[in-house]
């Protein structure tokens, strides 16, 4: 048998050879015995008379696959790397070097309309040593932001002992990418002020570890404490879960008392007692009768 010509072969054979007895009754029944018969039917009718199962039965009578191919176009690699030798192990020779890999990798992305928003720093070292640390911005990360960012963590693993050889290799690989659709600056030229604290603040990052700054969440809880919770610099600041009915500053309190109130706030709970002095945060003692 030639290729392309299985429907022929498949023809003179009887619709009990499909892998549902069933559905080769039923097609026996309503004058449908053999696989050509089914396979010179309308496959939009196949469909609609018998549905998926019908359709899969049409498709193999004709000596088809099961399933239609779907032709995926493989996702593009992004990633970018640059080989240093001999190795380095000053960070302004790395960072150099780096800055190219920021420039190609930011030409890479706005070639298909992407911008990135988190990027994977990576790098070897000569004794095999393999560094890894991701980065996040809130906005699109530019070909400056990403080489500030590159040397910061370079800075951080190079004069921190973080390594115990010259680095071979450096890569960037954006692990998170979306549409690139710009960005609104301030009218007054505030948002220069905004990059320059999340770049002091990056910087502190790289040289201390993620968790050397961090921002306060509001989010549900039963009090004051348990609604806020602090999470690294430049992670999502999206609350853990929604929170009750909130009064000053987030914080849920009551808002209608009668009779007097007291502030029982224990001494030294700055926290605590800044909210007890509160007028909407105070509660009422309870009424003691004569």
């Amino acid at each position: 048998m030639g290729q392309g010509r299985s429907r022929e072969f498949l023809a003179p054979l009887s619709v009990t050879a499909l892998p549902d007895p069933a559905l080769a009754d039923l097609l026996v029944r309503l004058g449908i015995p053999t696989l050509g018969d089914l396979a010179a039917l309308p496959a939009q009718a196949v469909l609609g008379r018998f549905g998926v199962a019908g359709d899969r039965a049409h498709r193999l009578a004709g000596g088809l696959d099961e399933r239609p191919l779907t032709a995926r176009v493989p996702p593009a690699d992004l990633t970018v790397s640059i080989e240093l030798d001999p190795p380095a192990d000053r960070v302004d020779v790395a960072a150099f070097a780096a800055r190219s890999l920021a420039a190609e990798l930011h030409e890479r992305l706005a070639a298909r309309g992407l911008a990135c928003t988190r990027v994977a720093v990576e790098a070897e070292t000569e004794h095999g040593e393999h560094l890894c640390r991701l980065w996040r911005h809130e906005g699109a990360l530019g070909p400056a932001a990403i080489a500030e960012r590159v040397r910061w963590q370079l800075d951080g693993w190079l004069s921190q002992g973080g390594t115990t050889a010259g680095l071979i290799l450096i890569r960037l690989v954006p692990d998170e990418v979306g549409p690139a659709g710009g960005r609104q600056l301030g009218f007054w030229g505030g948002a220069a002020d905004h990059e320059g604290v999340a770049r002091a603040f990056a910087r502190v990052q790289g040289i201390l570890g993620p968790e050397a700054v961090v921002t306060a969440v509001l989010g549900g809880g039963r009090g004051p404490l348990e609604e806020v919770r602090f999470v690294p610099w430049g992670e999502p600041r999206s609350p853990a879960r929604p929170g009750p009915a909130t009064g000053v500053e987030g914080m849920a309190v009551p808002t209608d008392h009668d009779g007097p109130v007291v502030d029982d706030a224990p001494e030294g709970d700055a926290l605590a007692g800044s909210v007890a002095r509160h007028p909407a945060a105070r509660r009422p003692t309870p009424e003691v009768p004569p």
